[in-house]
């Protein structure tokens, strides 16, 4: 059976096709074999692609490549190239001459009149490279500013009831989140991952408001927010806001841009009407978007220019912490280098301290200072993003780095039963003990009997809960050092 695997994700693509083809603007722009593709794309399109993924540069510390501009309106696409626009390598000829896809041989087709990468040659049947490839330029980031502890969450338990019948009688609960602890310090990123139904983002919309603890506490300012409520409660969740996943779903409709950021000052009581439309203008700019689109409605927008227009929303309060929701999941690498350059960017200047929700492992590297793993309502490893995703103490986290497509086809086709296997367990039932024994390969009798505490491992602030960590504990280290001394 044949498959057309339609994806943005390049580390699916690398795992999983034989043959690749790249499109922009509705042209296919390079086809080839999967692994010519990744070691030398010769468009400069797949070549940005890949100078824009995170993993890379989450390692050397290099700032994300970006793509300038954005892609072309296709009802009057451009004369020439369609990447031209945008291509660092264009020249009078690309905005003129539409290219045609060809290549040095058959087997590799492109369209692009100055390719980028190295010559190719098929030899003996095999596509070659002859020519080597330069290395790009690249830029590092600048390293966070880190302040004093800005909220604490203290064991903090949600659960959702479980109703039935006509009464709505309770017969159960969701255990969604299940006594976790975290603290967070101004001007760092926390990320949050792990499987979809873990609790991440019931722990960001708790820490908003969105959802009441059933138990804990969430300081913030020197008071406990998940016990204000009334104006209190209003004028105290200003300093922090959220930045949801699906930003589409999030805006109105019916509001036009201007009147979509607006409406915060207006609730608050925040600046006149001239002061709150100069900052709107302000923020459109702060976020990359021109100042005259406050008059369009969120479906004239691009998907990326949509997680702008809500990352603007969320600074119009100028908060002190925003919960970014997996903020970037549904955009292509290209756009999704552009918001977090932005968000990386914009956290410098205004002080801003993320709890950053994802699924993505190399891209909370890449944003994050700590990182924090929740599986089923419970946070299972906490510490520095070097440190986990280096040095995983936890065998939740080691099967979820595994499981992590990476774009590098060798590495891919390599894995052999990698990862994490079973279902999720039941948040109604979750299972006795560690709530990960079910499909933990280290189990033994007293995981399903003691449930393990988060225990200090390896070098720094790391920490996990298990009966059988894969790093020593500290205790261990320090003994074991004292014994050489």
């Amino acid at each position: 059976m044949a498959v057309i695997l339609v994806t943005h994700d390049l580390g699916v693509i690398a795992g999983r096709a034989d043959r690749v083809a790249v499109m922009y603007a509705g042209k296919v722009v390079e086809t080839t074999e999967t692994s010519a593709l990744y070691w030398n794309p010769r468009h400069p399109y797949t070549e940005a692609l890949f100078h824009a993924l995170p993993e890379k540069s989450a390692e050397t510390r290099e700032r994300l490549y970006s793509i300038p501009g954005a892609p072309p309106d296709l009802v009057n696409p451009p004369a020439g190239c369609r990447f031209a626009p945008r291509c660092r390598y264009a020249t009078d000829k690309c905005r003129t001459e539409p290219p045609a896809l060809l290549g040095e041989t058959t087997a590799h087709l492109y369209r692009c009149f100055f390719p980028v990468g190295a010559v190719e040659r098929t030899v003996g049947g095999q596509l070659t490279v002859v020519e080597p490839l330069a290395e790009p330029e690249v830029e590092l980031v600048e390293e966070a500013r880190v302040g004093d502890v800005v909220l604490s969450a203290k064991n903090l338990v949600k659960d959702f009831p479980v109703t039935k019948g006509v009464m709505q009688r309770r017969v159960g609960a969701v255990s969604a989140v299940a006594d976790v602890s975290f603290d967070i310090r101004k001007g760092e990123t926390l990320g949050l991952v792990g499987e979809s139904g873990c609790g991440k983002t019931t722990i960001g919309r708790m820490l908003v408001g969105l959802e009441k603890p059933t138990s804990g506490s969430i300081s913030f300012g020197g008071k406990d927010l998940a016990r204000s409520s009334g104006r209190e409660y209003r004028r105290e969740r200003r300093d922090i806001q959220y930045m949801f996943q699906d930003s589409y779903a999030s805006l109105d409709p019916r509001m036009r841009a201007g009147s979509i950021l607006r409406e915060p000052l207006i609730v608050q009581g925040m600046g006149s009407r001239r002061e709150q439309f100069a900052k709107v203008r302000d923020m459109l700019g702060k976020v990359g978007l021109p100042a005259s689109w406050t008059e369009r409605y969120p479906h004239e927008f691009s998907g990326g220019q949509r997680q702008r227009l809500g990352f603007a929303r969320a600074l119009m309060l100028n908060p002190q912490v925003i919960v970014a929701d997996e903020p970037v999941s549904a955009l292509d690498v290209s756009i999704q280098a552009q918001v977090l350059n932005m968000m990386r960017d914009l956290q410098h200047e205004f002080g801003l301290t993320y709890l950053f929700i994802s699924h993505d492992l190399s891209v909370v590297r890449y944003l994050s200072n700590h990182i924090g793993v929740m599986y089923l309502g419970k946070l299972v490893e906490i510490g520095t993003a070097d440190e986990v995703y280096l040095r995983p103490a936890h065998p939740y986290t080691k099967g979820l780095i595994e499981s992590a497509p990476t774009a590098d086809p060798d590495a891919e086709r390599a894995k052999v039963h990698a990862g994490i296997t079973g279902e999720l367990p039941s948040a109604i039932h979750p299972p006795s003990g560690c709530r990960f024994r079910t499909r933990c390969p280290l189990a033994q009798e007293i995981c399903s009997t003691v449930e393990p505490e988060l225990r200090a491992y390896g070098a720094g602030n790391h920490f996990a809960a298990c009966h059988f960590a894969l790093q020593p504990p500290v205790e261990a280290v320090t003994t074991t050092a004292a014994g050489q001394a």
